[in-house]
């Protein structure tokens, strides 16, 4: 394992010593995420260290730990921006034949998929489930974008119950239900290392959609 963060040392690009410009700060942080991220996928998050990180960054402690001051807040960075990459994605702007709400829960599962099973969120998820025992500070980390999913199915459905007139008792609960059905699935393919096809996703989430539309008279 030595061996292996010595190559992650070598790999990176050898930055002057001393102070940032406040030009470079912003593509620093960048390189330690992205340092981070390799080390925690690779090694794992509890054989990670800070030192290991710095080291392969090429950078000194105050400039690693005056950006981020642990390793949690290195995991959150990963997780945001795996969400940030995902948001600027053309797939996260509805279609504009999402214009019913069985048609906007079909872009949402469709969407929530297709970023679980990316190779960031697979690899996080990975993490989560080998080492969230002993470092409960990643499904923390986690919850956010959990979070994040979970209101936007929420508004879909308000906005939805608002125009078809037909009133929802539970919207919260009814997202809840939606969107850990697809997380159930998207686990399961995560951790057998399955990779459906764009066929097998459609008609996974067709289905899905539907059954979760016909007890729609339960929300």
């Amino acid at each position: 394992m030595a061996k292996k963060l010595q190559d992650l040392h070598d790999s990176q690009p050898r930055r002057p010593i001393g102070r940032p410009k406040a030009e470079n700060a912003a593509s620093l942080e960048t390189l330690l995420i992205d340092v981070a991220r390799k080390a925690f996928f690779e090694h794992g998050y509890g054989a990670t260290t800070m030192d290991s990180i710095r080291l392969a960054a090429r950078c000194s402690k105050v400039t690693l730990y005056k950006r981020f001051p642990s390793k949690e807040s290195l995991f959150r960075a990963i997780v945001n921006d795996a969400m940030s990459k995902w948001e600027k994605e053309p797939a996260f702007t509805p279609p504009d034949d999402a214009n019913t709400l069985e048609a906007s829960l079909r872009w949402l599962a469709d969407l929530s998929i297709r970023a679980a099973l990316s190779e960031d969120f697979s690899q996080l998820n990975r993490l989560l489930f080998s080492e969230s025992r002993r470092f409960p500070e990643l499904a923390e980390a986690l919850s956010r974008a959990f979070s994040s999913g979970l209101e936007n199915v929420k508004r879909i459905i308000i906005e939805f119950a608002e125009r078809d007139q037909y009133p929802c008792r539970n919207p919260d609960r009814a997202a809840e239900y939606f969107l850990t059905s697809i997380a159930g699935w998207t686990d399961i393919q995560v951790v057998t290392n399955s990779r459906p096809t764009p066929e097998q996703r459609k008609a996974w989430v067709d289905e899905f959609v539907r059954l979760f539309l016909a007890s729609r008279s339960a929300w």
